[in-house]
């Protein structure tokens, strides 16, 4: 693949956090593992009509510090491109707690809930629970016009 090549579909890319390994020796190699959205957003596989309604959970704790925090936030940000003008999207922050960073409401051109999802910093501890539930709130929240509702 070109590396200016945006790519197309999801890529997974595994990254040693060491150089290399001592020969005879046990040896434990961390990597870092990234599941990475495509930079073009795929086609819709929905219907036209079916308005979705969208939850955006992102872990912010310590442990997403520096690049990890910056993909997850482009991949959000690739999703909200994904999505319509009259879709619904939400965005919930936690780390050692939660925050509702965008109601659920249209998505409109998206600048205002990427730029949203942009200023996301890290935080502390995990209150993994709490950020997944706030999410299933704020579709709760959702019109019933919106047929399709999802925490993601």
């Amino acid at each position: 693949m070109n590396p200016s090549t945006p790519p197309t579909s999801t890529r997974v890319v595994i990254t040693p956090l060491r150089p290399a390994l001592v020969e005879e020796q046990t040896n434990v190699l961390d990597v870092l593992v990234r599941v990475q959205a495509p930079d073009a957003p795929p086609a819709s596989l929905l219907p036209s009509d079916t308005k979705r309604a969208l939850a955006l959970v992102i872990d912010s704790s310590g442990s997403m510090k520096g690049r990890p925090l910056d993909e997850a936030k482009r991949c959000a940000q690739a999703v909200v491109r994904g999505l319509r003008p009259l879709d619904l999207v939400a965005v919930v922050q936690f780390d050692q707690s939660v925050r509702l960073v965008w109601p659920a409401t249209e998505v409109g051109d998206g600048l205002a809930v990427s730029d949203a999802i942009q200023r996301i910093e890290d935080g502390g501890a995990t209150a993994l629970h709490e950020g997944w539930f706030l999410g299933a709130q704020a579709m709760g929240a959702c019109p019933l016009t919106a047929s399709l509702r999802r925490v993601w």
